[in-house]
């Protein structure tokens, strides 16, 4: 497939925008950390005290903020009463100077944290005191000591880190305004966490540079704190941005994350005059006066009334389109959602099951950040359904029932430049651009393809979404980012709600669900064309003034000057891809050639072949998915194949996942070799042992790796004998058609098939 001029897809790649399926617990942050390290060069703002304006925005005019009186009576307890915890603090960070290793550091910010937390508690007791009423219940829990945990559907120990200060959510009291002080035991959610602030010991290690910030390397503390941040924004998918402060021996400087950047306040001693009242402030609208808008939760959404997000039960949203009155689109969240996205600059996806409102017709609703120069995803699935004739064949998600970018109540689409309310923070030119929030809608409902009936669902679903690849391949669309979240098997799903008599005798509702039954076909489909390709680019035709020239004249001929213009119809295409945007992907799904890219910096052109080589990894993470969470599998048997199931697909880094990928194929490792206890998992179903062993043996030639080898098994055998294994491996052109062909075979093998042994 080739591209005109300028329009090659994608442009660079960017680890940290990618999203890591780490299969298992991972604590090795540093790897993950040194990708975000990376991409956060050329995205941070120093020194703006914009941070400050968007972190004070008005409140109420009735808020406790906005009494002056209170403020300076919560700064004079601090500076009286808690003398003391100001004097000790500063001599912790005067004994730390000189200390140069992480460990000893810790030892003396451990020292900090409870008179700092004196500090805080103060700040809410004399407000507690003031007679206010308290509209909103946040707490700056001192440090934990366990790490927060995670309600991500897929991988729930995602996240397996915490701040040293979490701005928590938390129950109100039972009486007055003082909230209850927060265990330090007690296990914390990411998602009851809007904000957070971390403790450094040494000004030296605070976010800024110490110099010349415009040359000096990103600090570590930024990067720790990036990382709090994509973990707050996946676990509260409806969080536009975040606020983080740091605390660096005695400056204090906040942050404000967002899917674009990252703008850093001027550093301010916060036992200063003036920085004592900065801090009382700043604690005070964090934990007391901001609401979730003004702490960055999407205006268009409210959690369903006795839904929190701090309860125990994931709560449920309502969805609109803008934040003005429900219209037809609008939507209630069903559970927790298909997939959160763990990056923090990529597109921020979320998918969730859901009824849309006034018809309960239960739909997928997806929420993502599209780049401001590329086409809406609602406008490719028109283009799509275009290129088929109006007729979208089967295997690809149908058109979007509803849904479409999202707006402000002033009539503004929810952009990131818009939420930064500073047009100095929202550069016309360079490589990073706006994101406007999009939601789209499909009436296509469908379960994950792991969670397959029997091996017949299995391969029927893979069989669609096969066909509908080559399709799309034949009307020039690329997809560009296959991967197992969007990959799904169709199901029909109805509208269940249960009922409850309250204490009157009346009915009310008590829950909704989502009943999900199969189809009498097995049949899956594609979805999240949010980044495909055309080979012909998106164009516009407009009219354009052209000199109107006498016979025999050419442009810019000096008697042409002054000429009349005449109109001329002209077509204008619009890149598919700008600057800013990284490249597209799922790191565990994405081709070899595209992470080697990734690693090296190099820009590449996507291509039928590299969707065809994702494929191939989302079926073997499927099996081995499937087998995971299959309640008959041994504990033995599901230790091992967890342990394979990490060796294959689990890696916190780009360069650590190719190297597993490097082993997996390496030279005389036969299928049978590399997925052993996957193959014995699936030993006594033709069908699927067949389709693992031939998925293994495509990748393989596409890793290019594999070589010849006598002593195999039956199916290894008759693999090798139709699925040839020169060395050095089999050009895509030669391989994919032979694993389709194996592919189908294993359909045929499948019990009551022509052909099968039953």
């Amino acid at each position: 497939m080739s591209y005109p001029p300028g329009l090659t897809s994608p442009s660079k790649a960017s680890a940290a925008q990618l999203d890591s399926w780490a299969v298992g617990k991972s604590t090795e942050t540093s790897a993950l950390r040194a990708d975000l390290k990376k991409d956060i060069a050329g995205r941070v703002y120093y020194d703006r005290s914009e941070v400050l304006d968007s972190l004070f925005v008005a409140s109420s005019p009735n808020a406790l903020s906005n009494d002056r009186s209170v403020i300076d009576r919560v700064v004079a307890a601090i500076t009286t009463t808690c003398a003391g915890d100001i004097t000790a603090v500063r001599r912790i960070v005067l004994n730390a100077r000189g200390v140069g290793d992480d460990k000893g550091k810790k030892a003396y910010e451990t020292e900090m944290y409870p008179h700092l937390a004196n500090i805080f508690r103060t700040v809410e007791t004399i407000c507690a005191n003031a007679g206010y009423t308290r509209p909103y219940f946040r707490q700056l829990v001192s440090s934990p000591s366990k790490t927060l945990k995670s309600d991500d559907p897929l991988l729930p120990e995602s996240f397996p880190t915490k701040p040293d200060f979490p701005v928590a959510e938390v129950p109100p009291p039972s009486s007055g305004t003082i909230t209850e002080v927060v265990d330090a035991a007690q296990w914390l959610r990411w998602r009851q966490c809007p904000a957070f602030l971390e403790v450094k010991v040494l000004p030296s290690d605070g976010p800024v540079p110490a110099q010349n910030y415009k040359t000096r390397a990103v600090r570590d503390a930024l990067v720790q704190g990036a990382d709090y941040a994509r973990a707050i924004l996946s676990s509260r998918p409806f969080q536009l941005h975040v606020f983080g402060i740091f605390v660096s021996g005695t400056n204090l400087c906040v942050g404000m994350f967002d899917r674009r950047g990252i703008t850093l306040s001027p550093e301010v001693d916060m036992f200063s005059t003036s920085g004592i009242r900065n801090m009382v402030s700043i604690v005070l609208k964090l934990t007391w006066d901001m609401s979730p808008v003004d702490l960055g939760h999407d205006p268009t959404v409210s959690l369903l009334d006795g839904h929190t997000y701090y309860n125990e039960t994931y709560p449920r949203f309502l969805v609109k389109m803008s934040n003005g009155r429900v219209t037809s689109d609008a939507w209630r969240t069903v559970g927790l959602p298909l997939w959160s996205s763990h990056s923090l600059f990529g597109r921020g996806t979320s998918v969730w099951r859901a009824l849309r409102v006034n018809v309960d017709t239960a739909q997928i609703l997806k929420v993502a950040w599209r780049s401001s120069g590329r086409e809406s995803e609602t406008a490719i699935y028109e283009r799509i359904k275009s290129a088929f004739n109006d007729s979208i064949p089967r295997g690809i998600a149908t058109t979007p029932s509803g849904g479409g970018d999202v707006y402000s109540s002033l009539g503004q689409p929810v952009s990131v430049f818009h939420l930064r309310r500073h047009p100095s923070l929202c550069p016309d030119t360079g490589p990073v651009t706006d994101a406007i929030l999009h939601r789209v809608a499909l009436n296509d409902f469908g379960k994950p393809i792991w969670r397959y009936r029997d091996s017949a669902q299995f391969l029927g679903a893979i069989s669609t979404v096969v066909q509908a690849n080559e399709k799309l391949r034949d009307v020039g669309v690329v997809h560009r980012d296959i991967s197992g979240g969007n990959l799904l098997i169709k199901v029909n799903a109805t509208y269940k709600p249960t009922y409850e008599v309250d204490t009157d005798g009346k009915r009310k509702l008590k829950d909704e669900l989502i009943e999900e039954t199969e189809l009498d076909i097995n049949e899956g489909f594609l979805t999240d064309f949010e980044f495909a390709s055309f080979t012909t680019p998106p164009a516009t035709v407009v009219s354009r003034a052209v000199p109107a020239l006498s016979h025999g004249r050419i442009a810019g001929d000096a008697r042409s000057q002054g000429q009349h213009s005449r109109f001329k119809e002209v077509t204008v295409f619009t890149p598919e891809k700008v600057a800013g945007d990284g490249m597209t992907g799922t790191a565990a799904f994405m081709a070899t050639e595209l992470l080697r890219a990734i690693r090296e910096d190099k820009t590449i052109t996507r291509t039928f072949a590299q969707d065809a080589e994702s494929l191939g990894y989302v079926i073997l993470y499927s099996l081995y998915k499937h087998a995971v969470e299959d309640s008959q599998v041994s504990n033995d048997l599901r230790a091992e194949l967890s342990k394979e199931f990490t060796e294959f697909f689990s890696a916190v880094s780009i360069a650590g996942l190719l190297s597993k990928r490097a082993q997996r194929f390496s030279h005389g490792r036969e299928a049978d070799d590399s997925m052993p206890y996957l193959l014995a998992y699936i030993d006594n179903d033709t069908a699927l042992a067949i389709c693992a062993h031939a998925t293994w043996t495509f990748l393989a030639h596409l890793n290019e790796t594999k070589k010849p080898r006598n002593d195999r098994t039956a199916v290894s055998a008759m693999m090798a004998e139709e699925f040839p294994s020169p060395r050095g491996g089999m050009p895509f052109d030669e391989a994919y058609p032979l694993w389709i062909g194996m592919l189908r075979k294993a359909a045929l093998a499948l019990p009551g098939a022509q052909g099968s042994a039953t």
